[in-house]
């Protein structure tokens, strides 16, 4: 999943941090950070905290995540893994269910699937105004932006390719001659796309008989399909200087991006003396959604040995050693780009002359958050 849920509280009660510094959420309705942005080779270890401490953020009712990135390394370290993987029912099927706007940039940013206006931009028409048959210049505007949209509404079948991944990392240090000085510096890149769904899922809805001795009553029964195409990548670049491991001053960046087109039918099973279009007829909604997140976040840092106040006893028994003092600034954002959501139902017919509809409804949602 994507929200973490600690001792059974739920997931807006958790707080999320990525090297101890707090990351925004970029879903507008959930405090809780999507943690599947993050790939896992970009991750070297996952802290999770249950119960309360003074260095936590005071909202971590539920729990803390600390996401700890990969850090400079102490040796030379360069690798490269590519893989590739098959899904039984899914890779190579052409019943896969699909449609027409799937992703085409290997990134996973397709900035045209945006509508070509905002909903201030959309004139407002008097329709009392078409009983005097003119068209007004309002109306001629708002036509023109309809027929701008895309026709696709519905789904298609497309038989995807096999998943794949991959991800490289490069890292190194250099002594400074004749000084106790390093500096190190560490890149790591990963990419995965991957494809899942299901066929022909049952659902139904029952409620309670008044007869408690009778079984459930089946309100609503339907057949669902789905298909979701997913890109995931990320990038990590640090640099550092240190002096002999008591001094250390560095910058991190950290990029993610994840990229979702999902695609779904449903139909619904209607028993036939219920249905008012005929019986090869069937009710069908269908629903597409392509959605683009991204998490951005520019870190410094710092570990310092304060040797000037140096080592002492406490009360003349406890020894204290040389006090360290951490820092970490940081500047980072969300993103949730939902360029095209869109929603359609009618009657699907399924008869010797092949598959008609009629009765269509659509609607198109679009949503840009930082």
């Amino acid at each position: 999943g994507k929200y973490a849920v600690i001792r059974g509280v739920g997931d807006s009660y958790t707080s999320t941090q990525i090297n101890s510094v707090r990351l925004p959420s970029a879903d507008p309705e959930k405090r809780a950070v999507q943690l599947d942005l993050f790939p896992n080779a970009l991750v070297d270890t996952l802290q999770v905290s249950k119960t309360f401490s003074p260095d936590q953020q005071g909202d971590s009712g539920g729990g803390a995540i600390n996401i700890i990135t990969r850090a400079i390394p102490r040796e030379p370290v360069y690798s490269f893994k590519i893989s590739q993987g098959h899904r039984d029912g899914i890779t190579e099927n052409k019943n896969f269910l699909s449609n027409n706007r799937t992703i085409t940039d290997y990134w996973g940013r397709q900035p045209n699937r945006a509508l070509s206006m905002r909903s201030t931009e959309i004139p407002v028409i008097d329709r009392g105004s078409d009983l005097d048959g003119v068209v007004s210049d309002k109306e001629q505007e708002a036509d023109s932006l309809i027929k701008g949209l895309t026709t696709v509404v519905g789904p298609t079948c497309k038989a995807p390719p096999a998943d794949h991944s991959w991800s490289a990392t490069v890292g190194d240090f250099l002594d400074f001659t004749n000084s106790d000085w390093r500096v190190g510096g560490l890149f790591s890149i990963s990419y995965s796309r991957k494809y899942s769904g299901y066929y022909n899922a049952i659902k139904q809805s029952v409620t309670d008989p008044a007869d408690t001795t009778e079984p459930l009553q089946v309100q609503s029964a339907s057949r669902e399909t789905m298909g979701a195409e997913k890109i995931l990548w990320g990038r990590i670049a640090t640099l550092g200087l240190s002096l002999h491991d008591e001094q250390e001053i560095g910058v991190t960046h950290i990029a993610t991006h994840a990229a979702d087109n999902y695609t779904s039918q449903r139909i619904f099973d209607i028993p036939v003396e219920d249905k008012p279009w005929g019986p090869n007829n069937a009710l069908c909604q269908n629903t597409l959604d392509y959605s683009e997140r991204s998490m951005d976040s520019l870190q410094t840092f710092g570990r310092h040995k304060l040797p000037f106040l140096g080592d002492w006893k406490l009360f003349g028994v406890i020894d204290m050693d040389y006090p360290i003092f951490d820092w970490t600034g940081a500047h980072s954002e969300s993103k949730l780009y939902q360029p095209d959501l869109t929603r359609s139902s009618g009657i699907r017919t399924n008869d010797a002359s092949g598959v008609r509809w009629s009765d269509p409804t659509c609607g198109r949602d679009w949503y840009q958050i930082e």
